[in-house]
């Protein structure tokens, strides 16, 4: 009779052990703790980690402007002025950088320049009426016989600036500077001179000054009035060089 072999049992199948869930974000005073694995020989990291993972990028640079085409830029100008907008394009120049620019003659009526540098432009005969002027920084500029009537130039730099037989009537020079302008046979007639800085300058030839203006204005030294007008109160009339 044969021997049956004895039956031997499987071995149990080891079942895999669970795979603990990730653990959350902790939050520590409001801020995200990070818990990434740390890099060898570096602590965990925490909330500096966040801030740095979340910074925004660096702002890309501000591309280059081309070069401005001034007398191209005058001549849409002209053609905005003559179309009454429908044509061209208005100059604008506002904090623009054109130092010793050449505007003579220039028809610069209505346009805008605010805080733009045009230290020593030849500016001599331009025309300026109605322009928003603003802050501009037009020093040591030659302005012989321009048009700046009704013009906007608060906080102006005009220091050291010939404005011989300019026109600045109605011009808003408020806070403007005018140390050492030449503003001989300059019509000033109803400009608006509150705290426009006056120093070394000779307004004995200006026309159309009034006392009104004057006791406006902010006289610090060396500054000569037309005959018959007085610095405003307070300032020493020995101060002034005399008006002759």
């Amino acid at each position: 009779m044969p021997v049956s072999e004895p039956k031997i049992a499987a071995p149990p199948v080891a079942k895999p052990a669970p795979v603990p869930a990730p653990t959350p974000p902790k939050l520590s005073g409001g801020a995200i703790e990070v818990l990434a694995s740390p890099e060898p020989g570096k602590p965990r990291n925490s909330d500096s980690a966040w801030r740095d993972a979340m910074a925004p990028e660096a702002a890309p640079a501000a591309p280059v402007a081309p070069a401005l085409d001034l007398a191209a830029a005058l001549v849409d100008h002209a053609l905005w002025l003559e179309s009454r907008g429908e044509k061209g394009r208005k100059m604008v120049l506002d904090r623009v950088a054109l130092p010793r620019a050449e505007l003579f003659q220039a028809n610069m009526v209505n346009s805008s320049a605010r805080e733009a540098i045009l230290t020593e432009a030849n500016a001599a005969e331009a025309d300026f009426s109605g322009a928003d002027l603003r802050g501009i920084d037009l020093s040591s500029g030659d302005l012989k016989g321009a048009a700046l009537k009704v013009a906007r130039l608060r906080h102006a730099d005009l220091s050291f600036c010939d404005l011989t037989g300019a026109n600045l009537a109605g011009a808003d020079l408020a806070g403007a500077r005018l140390q050492g302008a030449l503003l001989a046979g300059a019509d000033m007639a109803g400009a608006n001179l509150l705290e426009t800085r006056l120093r070394d300058v000779d307004l004995s030839a200006a026309e159309g000054l009034t006392q009104t203006q004057i006791s406006k204005a902010r006289f610090e030294e060396g500054v000569r009035l037309p005959a018959g007008l007085r610095p405003p109160g307070g300032f020493a009339a020995a101060d002034l060089a005399p008006s002759g």
